[in-house]
């Protein structure tokens, strides 16, 4: 009814892998990921000790702090890390939901997430990101459980310099 012939737009994520590293380069070169080694285990772990003190769980960024040696001697023992993007403390990020009206969330309720996996692919949060801004998407509808990833696709679109993108996001149906 609109016009839209969804036909025409499919499209693979694995043919689009020179896209992510593109943006994965300009975030490494600019410090803003980190390689994380931490296990399942390690995170659920985390978790628990923070809830279990009464914390806000996050990630803790123990990886955050480790030293190209260390980063080295773990590759050649075969570990697989993920990239997380470095979310820095104290921030306001806001936007203005189409539906919702202002969004406004400090950054030290958001966990330093991650952009690639260890299998290499891009996480959702990510890949999603990249292929809005490099299909020139200026409008995104979508479920009101999808908020907190507005507020980490604004943190990419910040440290990317991308253009804007509307965000609206609609009650969730039972």
């Amino acid at each position: 009814w609109i016009g839209i012939d969804f036909r025409n737009i499919s499209y693979y994520q694995t043919v689009r892998f020179f896209f992510y590293k593109y943006y994965y380069d300009i975030l490494k070169n600019n410090n803003l990921i980190y390689y994380c080694f931490c296990s399942d285990f390690d995170l659920v772990e985390m978790k628990k000790t923070q809830l279990k003190n009464g914390f806000y769980p996050k990630y803790d960024e123990r990886c955050k702090k480790l030293v190209q040696i260390d980063i080295e001697k773990k590759f050649f023992l075969g570990y697989r890390p993920v990239l997380r993007f470095n979310v820095q403390n104290n921030k306001i990020i806001e936007f203005d939901d189409l539906l919702k009206g202002k969004q406004v969330c400090n950054s030290n309720f958001i966990s330093d997430f991650v952009v690639r996996k260890s299998n290499l692919f891009p996480s959702f949060i990510f890949s999603n990101f990249i292929d809005d801004i490099c299909m020139n998407i200026t409008h995104v509808f979508r479920g009101e459980d999808h908020i907190t990833n507005t507020f980490k696709q604004i943190l990419l679109k910040n440290a990317l310099n991308c253009h804007n993108i509307n965000y609206g996001h609609v009650p969730m149906l039972n």
